[in-house]
């Protein structure tokens, strides 16, 4: 899991997490030439930035493919609820 500090720069939005600032942070899984602009690879972003991404969906499904094909358990795949709001399978318990 990424070590998140406040320089890490968002692979959304492409600005600092900050301090005091909600993050959700990614394994070293997501290839650093993926399909996705950003480089989520072994990083954190900010969760507001990852519940309201357009490609948000897109992501999980990737993300989630990966997890699978991985030697990582099912509780690392990530879940969108009802509300936006994007979290790993370990946490809904």
């Amino acid at each position: 899991m990424a070590l998140c500090t406040p320089l890490n720069e968002c692979p959304i939005c492409h600005k600092p997490i900050g301090e005091n600032t909600e993050v959700i942070g990614f394994p070293d899984l997501v290839p650093m030439f993926s399909q996705f602009d950003g480089d989520f690879y072994d990083s954190c972003a900010h969760q507001a930035c990852l519940d309201s991404w357009p490609r948000r969906d897109e992501f999980v499904a990737y993300f989630n493919k990966l997890v699978a094909e991985s030697s990582l358990s099912k509780s690392w795949q990530l879940h969108v609820l009802a509300n936006g709001r994007v979290v790993y399978e370990r946490s809904l318990k």
